[in-house]
This record gives C-alpha cells, structure tokens and sequence, in this order.
C-alpha cells in the first residue's frame, strides 16, 4: 500500500509539473500580448488617434477575448475528462467474462434433489496459498445449511463459487446433477437470491434500491411494500418525507411538490441492511436462497426480529446461511464447520455439541459473554 501510494504521488507531482510547464507558458504569453495592447493604445491616445472610451473599450474587449478563450479551454477540458470517463463506462458494460463459457450450454433443471460441492480446491491465483481445500458437501432440497467459521476461513469464497463469480480451481458443484460450468452463468444466478455481508449503497429511492433485486419488479409497488414488510424495513420507510419514493443520497437531488429541488436522506448501517435484505427477499420463488451475515449491523433487538422472518421465510427452502452469531444458526438443518479452507465438522446443533469439537467451543465461548459466572 506504501508503494502504491508513494507511485500515485508520483503520479500526480508529474502531472502538477506538466500543468505548470503548459499553463506558466500560455498565462505568460496571454499576459504579454495584453500589455502590448495596452502600450499600444496608450501612446496611440497621447497622440489623440483614440479617446478615453476607445481605451476603456479595448480594455473591455481584451478582458472579454481573455475571458472567452479560458472559458472555451475549461470546456473543451471538461469534454475531454467526460469522454475519458464514458470509455471507462464503455470498457465497463461492454466487457466479456472472464468466466469461459460452455461450447453447449445445458438447460438448468428446476431444483430438485439439491447442490453437490465436490472436492473443492481454490486459490486466487497459481502462486497463491489455497483458501479452499477440497470441501465436500451437499445443500439438499428444501433443507437449510450453516456455514461457520473464523475468519478467512473460506465461507464467504464458498458462497461465491455457488454464485459462479469465480470457478473452483479443482473440483466441481453440481445443480441436481449438472455441473454449474456447463450452463450460462446469467442462467445460474437468476436461480439465486442472496444478501451479502458487504452489500451496495445505492443513490437511489428506497423503491429502486429494493426493486433492483429483481429489474422487473421496478414499478411495482406491492411486491416492493412485502419484501420491505419481509425484512422488517417498512415501518422506517413510512416515516421517511416522501416514503418508497425518498431518494436515499445526499449526492443527488429530487423534485420536490413545489417544482423545486430537494436533498435526499441518508439511512443508518441497520436500516441499510435491512434494505439490503429486502432486496435479496424480492427476488421470491428461486431455488437458493443465500444469507451471508444478513443481521451483521443490527443490534440485538432487530437481529432476533430478523431471524424469526428469516426462519419462516426458509422454511421447506434451500439455502445457505453464514453467521458468526452461532446462537442465530442452531436452527439450520446441518451445520458445516470450515476451518484453514476444510470442512472439518458437520452435523446438527445438538450432534455438534455433543462431539464437543471446534463447534461446542465456539458456541460456549459466546454463551460465556452471556452468562454470569460470579458465585455467590
């Protein structure tokens, strides 16, 4: 990070040193032909060829040239960085994946019988350390997996590697049977909902920052109210100026009910999330369901709130649930226990307890916090 910024300073002092050498010059130069004028005109007035309003207009004249020629730089300028600016934007939405695509695309089943992780390798690159090692495990139909683990363990690669943002270095996950590599990643993800632990702020209204879950919901106001009355989010959203219609940002700028212009608000980080919970929640009837720390920024309250919708919510659905908060866990179907990229325990709460393993230890350490061990 030093490095990188010590050559960003570079970068700029150079850049400072090219602006100074190109505006020095032509400040200069633009300076020397005005004072020439002004000589001109000057001695051309003692000798009674101009007046006193002649010499006042041709000052005016070369201000305004000065003025104008500025102007037309500072444009031209602006123009150029904003050209710059949409060839980013068009290296942006016109780039291919990086993800290689299936000479014949498979047809995706409706899920049936569930997902298969299998002997899962995966590193970031052909040098780099592994962060998986060979995980093997099955999210069944309708049924609920947890993933729990310290940090860096390789939970949230996992959840990644469902989503198909990178493919496994070894290894393969298979949707009731057919290998995810085989069918078009566009295909895949539009099975999946899901609500990651670092999710996006958008400078939008809190209507399009739930409806871009899901593009063909935009404009439709009762599915966006459920899934904002899902994840908990309404009775905030109600109390805000203009409702679903409140612009989330203090970048942008809304029209008002008078013709004028109006700030928008900004959310708390518990608020935040459970926007970003309704977004995933709007995505209704896909195959997998995927939360990744969804009560993170919540307090204790709101966390259980939470949980209770999230329950009733998976309930006889698939999905995939990560949390470090064990007590918000104990209720999946199977529990899976990733450590050093290694699937190393897995089973249900109670079964986990009772091998009192990497699981029990963890779940105690939390329990302690909770309980007083003072004596009497």
């Amino acid at each position: 990070m030093r490095d990188e910024t010590v050559e960003i300073n570079r970068a700029e002092e150079r850049l400072d040193r090219k602006t100074v050498t190109r505006h020095v010059p032509l400040s200069v130069l633009s300076a020397l032909v005005a004072a020439c004028g002004l000589v001109w005109i000057v001695r051309a007035a003692t000798r009674g060829e101009f007046t006193v309003g002649d010499v006042a207009a041709f000052l005016a004249a070369v201000a305004g040239v000065q003025s104008a020629l500025g102007g037309a730089i500072a444009d031209a300028t602006a123009a150029y960085h904003s050209l710059l600016l949409f060839g980013h934007y068009l290296d942006v939405s016109s780039g291919e994946s990086d993800l290689p695509k299936p000479a014949e695309p498979r047809q995706l089943p409706a899920l049936h019988r569930g997902i298969r992780l299998e002997d899962l390798w995966f590193r970031s690159r052909d040098d780099g350390p592994w962060v998986l090692r060979g995980v093997t495990l099955t999210i069944p139909f309708g049924r609920s997996l947890a993933l729990v683990g310290l940090n860096g363990a390789g939970k949230s690669t996992l959840v990644k590697l469902l989503c198909r943002m990178y493919d496994p270095t070894k290894g393969r996950i298979t949707w009731d049977g057919v290998d995810v590599r085989d069918v078009e990643a566009a295909d895949l993800r539009d099975r999946i909902s899901a609500v990651f632990q670092d999710f996006t702020c958008y400078d939008l209204t809190v209507a399009e920052n739930i409806a871009i879950g899901d593009l063909k919901s935009i404009g439709d106001e009762k599915e966006i109210r459920a899934a904002a009355e899902e994840a908990g989010i309404h009775p905030d959203v109600v109390k805000l100026p203009r409702g679903y219609r409140t612009m989330l940002s203090r970048i942008f700028y809304q029209e008002d009910e008078s013709g004028g212009y109006e700030q928008g608000v900004t959310l708390s980080g518990g608020q935040w999330q459970r926007i970003a919970l309704a977004r995933a929640l709007i995505r209704s009837g896909r195959d997998l369901l995927i939360l990744d720390e969804p009560s993170s920024g919540l307090d204790a309250a709101a966390e259980q709130e939470v949980h209770e919708q999230l329950r009733r919510y998976r309930a006889n659905s698939t999905s995939v649930l990560i949390s470090h908060r064990l007590g918000t866990v104990r209720h999946a179907d199977s529990i899976a226990v990733i450590q050093n990229g290694s699937v190393t325990e897995e089973g249900t709460h109670h079964e986990l307890m009772d091998r009192r393993g990497e699981y029990a230890r963890l779940f105690d350490l939390q329990a302690s916090d909770y309980v007083d061990s003072t004596t009497s």
